[in-house]
């Protein structure tokens, strides 16, 4: 996220407005967790192997790992009449 919020605070015009970091911490962490699938590449040191660097992408989704599908909801818009 730091990239990203370096190149925000870059951008930004008026200083005078609170400032809110693009890409939060916790939005990263959720995607790293419920994304699937995750493809990514590492960038590392060709002599020690040290890390220099990472991309992960996925397809973008709207999953959760608390969604339920419940079709007797009420806001479901599955007509109570067929449940009976």
């Amino acid at each position: 996220t730091a990239v990203c919020t370096s190149a925000a605070i870059r951008r930004r015009t008026d200083k005078h407005k609170p400032f809110y970091a693009p890409l939060s911490s916790q939005y990263i962490k959720d995607r790293v967790d419920i994304d699937d699938p995750l493809n990514g590449y590492q960038v590392r040191h060709k002599g020690g192997g040290w890390l220099q660097g990472f991309i992960m992408w996925t397809n973008f989704t709207t999953w959760t790992h608390y969604f339920k599908w419940d079709s007797l909801h009420p806001v479901s818009g599955v007509n109570s009449a067929h449940h009976q």
